[in-house]
């Protein structure tokens, strides 16, 4: 199992790359603010590909870049939090 801490640049808040090996398919969980360049080369470095993104609660500083690290994967966040995607 492969886990790899990155701390998104604005908020300091933690962002994690889970994946089961190098080079395949990663989890990406509470992608903040200016995580997504940062996510990028974690998953590059890795030769990882996201699978999907995981928000553990709708927090600005867990899901701001969230679209940006899924591109066409699907992005989970729990059904109690769904309304602060709206806008």
């Amino acid at each position: 199992m492969l886990v790899r801490r990155v701390v998104a640049p604005f908020l300091q808040a933690n962002c994690y790359v889970v994946a089961p090996r190098r080079e395949g398919v990663a989890l990406v969980v509470d992608p903040g603010a200016g995580a997504a360049p940062v996510v990028a080369r974690v998953l590059d470095e890795l030769g990882l590909t996201v699978g999907a993104v995981l928000a553990t609660h709708g927090h600005a500083d867990h899901v701001w870049d969230a679209a940006a690290v899924a591109g066409d994967a699907p992005v989970y966040v729990a059904a109690p939090d769904l309304y602060r995607m709206a806008d």
